[in-house]
């Protein structure tokens, strides 16, 4: 298909316009807290949804989950 990546890059710019669009609304009406928590529980729901269902290998090592950790921790606070 020609020009796919190309249109892959628009739809992603698309998606995350709309989702800051849609966040912004939501954290005006219901406060940040709310929503972010709301947030991390629907992608821990969807991820312990899809993990089995896919059948995605989630064996870490201990490094990997420190690192996994550490991502987590400095994109939260940043």
């Amino acid at each position: 298909m020609p020009y796919l990546g190309e249109v892959s890059a628009l739809v992603t710019a698309g998606f995350w316009s709309f989702s800051a669009i849609v966040l912004s609304a939501a954290i005006v009406r219901a406060g940040a807290i709310p929503v972010n928590v709301g947030r991390l529980v629907l992608a821990a729901f969807y991820l312990a949804v899809l993990i089995p269902v896919m059948g995605f290998d989630v064996r870490l090592s201990s490094g990997q989950a420190g690192l996994l950790a550490l991502s987590g921790g400095i994109g939260l606070a940043f």
